[in-house]
């Protein structure tokens, strides 16, 4: 017997590349503290929170996510819901929301100015309409449970955060999608020193569109929101925006507090990578974007192309050890969201459907010159001049901190 060189070659790109994740992944989960854990302080005076809430064409989720803020016994609380331009019945139901419950403003978007994304730009009007000590940006789709908010004020109170970003939970739909789901969330978390954050020296910023809790006073001292009103992923530049400007950041695990549908279905997975992937993996570029997505593929893949390649039993001492490394690489961000891992077996299967929506939204990308976005079209000239993504510690500090 023998060993086999692609058994072992591949088995070697799988210790590596997993191996690597593990180490990351397991230090994320461990500096991330999850919500639902952290003892429930009581504060002497509570703070004004002005929830900011922006839908458009969110039919379907949007009376249920706003029902859940009244679950919240945030004693000084006002919700401020702006609706954007939408198509379907999502106008009505605002309306209804705020005639039933005296907390909630509603503001009706009907045109959208030039330079200026549309949800960012909603972000900016319901920013006007606040009144909150905090604001709290969140997307329309976000179910609360009872005490999250009362925990993260109180939080940032008493460790001294201006801005306070949460991970939230995410409802399963289907196994495929599901799959696909850990996927992203596993390769995202590593593009992201979140142990750093908390470090003033370090330009490490971050910003989660579900969950942007921003201390008022915080967000006077940055360019404000004009100054990410043409970025796509406006809640990550948001989170180094106010970085950069010297906000104190945390991230905190929202598991058991907060979720959301990620994603309903894999064409609704498909129509979201047309936006953030291409923009933001291949910065315009459908080559790179292209060449990411096989060298994706291929890193993804390792395991099994080690597992399919074998001849001997000696070629298991290689190919062992790197399925085990690649399992419990996949494990530990589920674990960390409390997600069910069972789905995994599809994991070849949710792969292919992940590069090919790499390479699905460079094509598109390209042939219409830019991309749609909650029902607006924007070129990619408009985009490129409008990137803030990355670019906030160079932009703003130090000489604009303030």
């Amino acid at each position: 017997m023998s060993f086999n060189l692609t058994a072992i070659v591949f088995s070697g790109i799988a210790l590596l590349y997993f191996g690597a994740q593990l180490l990351i992944l397991v230090r994320v989960a461990r500096r991330v503290p999850v919500l639902v854990s952290l003892p429930l302080e009581e504060l002497e005076k509570w703070p004004r929170v002005s929830i900011i809430i922006t839908a458009c064409n969110e039919e379907r989720s949007l009376e249920a996510a706003v029902a859940s803020r009244f679950e919240e016994d945030y004693p000084e609380l006002e919700i401020i819901l702006v609706e954007d331009r939408s198509t379907d019945s999502t106008p009505e139901i605002a309306g209804r929301l705020a005639a039933a419950h005296p907390t909630v403003k509603v503001r009706h978007i009907t045109e959208l100015p030039k330079g200026w994304l549309g949800k960012v730009n909603a972000l900016k009007e319901g920013l006007e309409q606040a009144s909150g000590e905090w604001v709290l940006f969140s997307d329309g789709d976000v179910s609360f449970h009872k005490g999250v908010l009362r925990r993260a004020v109180a939080y940032c109170e008493s460790h001294g955060f201006d801005h306070c970003a949460i991970l939230p939970g995410l409802r399963p739909v289907h196994p495929v999608l599901d799959c696909l789901t850990s996927i992203f969330l596993r390769l995202v978390a590593l593009n992201f020193r979140i142990w750093a954050i908390e470090d003033p020296r370090s330009a490490v910023g971050v910003g989660i569109g579900a969950f942007n809790l921003v201390r008022r006073s915080a967000l006077e001292k940055t360019p404000g929101l004009e100054y990410i009103r043409m970025e796509v992923g406006d809640d990550l530049a948001l989170g180094q925006m106010l970085k950069a400007c010297g906000a104190r950041q945390t991230v905190l695990n929202g598991r058991d507090l907060m979720d959301i549908e990620f994603h309903s279905s894999i064409g609704d997975s498909l129509r979201s990578a047309e936006r953030a992937t291409y923009t933001s993996i291949g910065n315009f570029n459908l080559a790179r974007l292209s060449l990411v997505a096989v060298a994706t593929l291929i890193l993804e893949l390792s395991p099994l192309i080690a597992l399919a390649a074998v001849r001997s039993p000696l070629d298991l001492i290689f190919v062992l050890p790197a399925l085990v490394v690649a399992l419990a690489a996949m494990l530990v961000p589920n674990r960390m969201w409390g997600r069910a891992s069972w789905n995994l077996v599809l994991f070849p299967i949710a792969t292919f459907i992940f590069c090919y929506s790499m390479v699905r939204s460079g094509v598109l990308g390209v042939k219409r010159g830019g991309i749609i976005w909650r029902g607006t079209f924007y070129p990619n000239d408009e985009l490129k001049a409008g990137r803030r993504y990355g670019r906030a510690w160079k932009d703003l500090a130090p000489h604009d901190r303030r």
